[in-house]
């Protein structure tokens, strides 16, 4: 396995966990809600055709699945985050600078910008690149790039 590509891949998907993170409570608030509203809602006796139950129970329902889904998918994106976030912190600041330039939130000329910022030539950028790669691949999964 190429721990560093992994490790990248795992820095371009940071700002969507932090989301999903972010959010996790709200989404599990709105689902409480929407169940809470179908509850207090009149109950429809009508049967849902072929499933035998009302159209009421098939949305209860949808939101349970919902729910378990969500929370089943929770501890994983969360401690994946945790770790990815714990990782970044341990590294030197020009480092995780670098990295959040080329994998996590890339501007425009992020090189360039890099190089102007740091008072680095392009070449000395790439390698620091690689470097901080390389660290963070030892923190997040304790293996040396192949």
């Amino acid at each position: 396995m190429n721990w560093k590509k992994e490790a990248a891949n795992d820095l371009k998907e940071y700002k969507y966990l932090q989301h999903y993170v972010e959010n996790y409570e709200d989404q599990l608030e709105e689902l409480d809600a929407r169940m809470t509203r179908l509850h207090s809602g009149k109950a429809e006796q009508v049967p849902v055709s072929g499933g035998g139950g009302t159209r009421i129970e098939d949305a209860w329902l949808s939101c349970i699945v919902k729910k378990d889904r969500l929370k089943g998918q929770h501890l994983e994106r969360w401690t994946r985050f945790q770790r990815l976030k714990g990782a970044l912190s341990i590294l030197p600041s020009e480092e995780r600078m670098v990295l959040e330039y080329f994998y996590i939130d890339r501007p425009k000329n992020h090189v360039d910008r890099l190089c102007d910022q740091l008072g680095y030539e392009k070449s000395q950028v790439y390698r620091l690149k690689d470097e901080a790669l390389k660290n963070l691949t030892i923190a997040l999964y304790g293996i040396i790039a192949d």
